[in-house]
Parts: C-alpha cells; structure tokens; sequence
C-alpha cells in the first residue's frame, strides 16, 4: 500500500468518524428523550431509564456505521475532485485502484464489525431491553389509572 492509498484509508476513517459521531448523537438524543416518558408518566428510577438509553446504542451503530460510511468516501471523492487531487494523480500516472483499494479495505473492515454485531452484541442488547421493558411494566406501570 503507497502512501496515498495510507493518505486516502487515513481521510475515508476520519470522515467516517466524525460524521457517525455526529448522526449517532442527533439520534440517539432524539431516542432519549422519547425514552423519558418512562420518568415522567411511570415514576421509573433513573437505572432503568438508564439501562434502556444504553441498550439501544448497538442498534444505532449498526444502522449507522453503513451510512457514515457511505458519506465518508463520498465526502472524499468530492473533496479530491474539487480540490484537483484526483486530476493531479490521474496525470502522475496513478490508477483507479488508488482511490478503490482503501475503500475495499475499510469497507471490508466494517462488513466483519458489522456481522460481529448482527451476531453477537444485538441480540444480547435486545434480550436485556426486553427483559429491561417487561421489568418497568411489570413493576412500575400502575394499572389503576
């Protein structure tokens, strides 16, 4: 791997950071707050309140890691375009496969996180926030309203 597909895996990742940083946080914020009416209606304690943000955090991730992803190489491309970084190494002589190898490979990264979640942490995170939502109604909802 040339310094310029390093150049390109290093921007795609920095991208790909900071915009799944950004949309996970306008999401999971909106998801807190329509989670807080378990304080407010059902007089839930706070850990549960808590436990439940948090376990809806890996399906966040898994629904965002494709889409910030996306956005990251498209994010780079544009910026090479318009910036002539990409004529400039199309006239040095370069190939395609400087700008598809780093996007093979951290495309590739994200398919085995991704499956190491579908596999692993959702189920486990949805099992304990069902048995997280069976415990707040079982205990807290007061049915006599």
């Amino acid at each position: 791997m040339n310094i310029i597909e390093k150049y390109n895996l290093r921007k795609i990742h920095s991208y790909h950071l900071t915009i799944l940083a950004s949309l996970f946080g306008v999401i999971w914020l909106s998801r807190i707050v329509s989670l807080f009416d378990y304080i407010a209606e059902l007089n839930v304690p706070l850990v549960f309140y808590i436990k439940s943000i948090f376990l809806i955090i890996p399906d966040l991730i898994f629904l965002l890691l494709p889409i910030s992803l996306s956005f990251s190489i498209l994010i780079l491309f544009y910026n090479q375009i318009t910036s002539n970084q990409y004529y400039t190494l199309k006239n040095m002589g370069y190939k395609y496969t400087v700008y598809i190898r780093p996007v093979v490979i951290i495309s590739f990264f994200y398919f085995l996180l991704s499956i190491f979640f579908i596999e692993v942490i959702i189920p486990k995170a949805n099992i304990k926030y069902e048995q997280n939502k069976v415990a707040i109604k079982n205990n807290f909802l007061n049915l006599d309203r």
